[in-house]
């Protein structure tokens, strides 16, 4: 393994991070992704379902009904 590199996956730490964005209501799924560094909003939706097993939408509207 490089040195420098990260154990893990990436984007686990970026979804985990998305996830407390979406949750707290801070940002919406756009802004969520870029501010986690994703420039295609798809790709991070996809990304995020796959390690939540939700759509970050669904989360970020439930943040904002309870």
């Amino acid at each position: 393994m490089h040195p420098y590199s990260r154990p893990g996956n990436p984007e686990e730490g970026c979804t985990r991070l998305a996830n407390k964005y979406l949750v707290e209501g801070e940002l919406n799924v756009s802004e969520t992704a870029w501010e986690v560094g994703y420039t295609n909003v798809s790709h991070f939706i996809r990304s995020y379902k796959k390690q939540h097993g939700v759509n970050p939408g669904d989360v970020s509207r439930s943040s904002k009904t309870a």
